[in-house]
């Protein structure tokens, strides 16, 4: 005899929402359902228009940067319980030659990622990039090395709300030790952009 089929199991809850998409729920339910969730962009543009650049590719930029400034060890610390019981390394800010050259591969690699053209719209995305990162050095790296426990790392929080316990979704852009526990740092460098046709 055939063994009995099992019962399908029951489905998943659904995934913990991000930060991010939280805060743009606060800010504007319909904007962030559109943008963020259904991920609705711009209209492409007509042959004798110029597509805008989505304020995204920036960050993306800038991130990518940070990213390559760290060891590959400290770059496979991809949770925050790894980063927690992870030694760490020193990350070096890259002098200026070197940083220009960091920011220009990684806009002709999210430019052609995003289908565009990194020929025609690189120098915009790199001049916002390197002004970005002007202010991530003059705030938050003025010795020009920290010792890092991790980078993009993914974690969860848990709140106790009076209509029961939500899991929140985070990532932090940089993890490292504090007196007072785990310093999480998170760059915020833009908006989602949505079509006015949409609005």
């Amino acid at each position: 005899p055939r063994p009995a089929r099992r019962a399908a199991p029951w489905p998943r809850s659904p995934p913990s929402p991000a930060v991010t998409t939280l805060q743009e729920l606060a800010g504007c339910g319909w904007r962030a359902f559109l943008g963020k969730l259904l991920r609705l962009g711009n209209l492409p543009a007509s042959e004798d228009e110029i597509p805008e650049l989505p304020s995204f590719l920036v960050g993306t930029v800038v991130h990518a940067v940070l990213e390559e400034m760290a060891s590959p060890a400290l770059c496979a610390v991809r949770t925050l319980a790894g980063a927690e019981g992870s030694d760490g390394a020193e990350v070096v800010w890259p002098e200026e030659t070197q940083l220009a050259r960091a920011i220009a591969r990684a806009t002709r690699v999210t430019l052609t990622a995003e289908g565009f053209d990194p020929d025609l719209f690189a120098l915009p995305i790199e001049l916002a990039a390197a002004e970005t990162l002007e202010v991530v050095r003059r705030l938050d790296w003025p010795t020009g090395r920290r010792h890092l426990l991790g980078i993009e790392v993914d974690g969860t929080a848990r709140f106790v709300l009076p209509a029961g316990p939500r899991t929140v979704g985070f990532r932090a852009d940089r993890v490292e030790r504090a007196a007072a526990g785990l310093l999480l740092t998170d760059y915020k460098t833009g908006n989602s952009v949505v079509s006015e046709a949409v609005k």
